[in-house]
């Protein structure tokens, strides 16, 4: 019988955190991740992610989800950086040339081994199959 109990409690609580209201940390580390390996051509990878905050808003019968964390990314090699809005862009072009010669217009310089703490902010819709990311991806 406490087999069965301790069987209840376990199966009760994945089944309500499979039916969590907002995107969870683990949701927001998978779409960053994403993003990063999508638009990094490999030279970053994400060390580590912490979900910061989070808001609910329901503005005219939809509701969307802000998800704000802190994500750390490690130079896998020596690439341009650039961070405009929420998105980031890497260059590994004319690597071989002096810090400034043909550096394209705002990026920086980052070397292999290199750490960077970005702050974001991902964006969520809920839709009849779960939370939709600004991709359009839905977990």
């Amino acid at each position: 019988m406490k087999h069965l109990n301790v069987l209840l409690l376990v199966v009760s609580a994945t089944i309500l955190g499979a039916c969590s209201k907002n995107p969870s940390a683990a949701i927001g580390e998978r779409v960053m991740r994403k993003l990063v390996q999508n638009n990094s051509n490999g030279c970053v990878e994400v060390v580590s992610y912490n979900k910061t905050n989070g808001v609910l808003r329901e503005t005219g019968g939809a509701k969307t989800y802000d998800l704000e964390c802190n994500v750390t990314i490690k130079f896998a090699q020596e690439c341009w950086f650039k961070t405009f809005g929420e998105f980031e862009a890497f260059k590994t072009d004319g690597m071989n040339d002096s810090v400034d010669a043909n550096r394209p217009a705002g990026y920086e310089r980052h070397s292999k081994g290199d750490h960077l703490i970005l702050l974001r902010k991902l964006k969520f819709e809920l839709t009849d199959n779960g939370w939709r990311d600004q991709w359009g991806d839905v977990y």
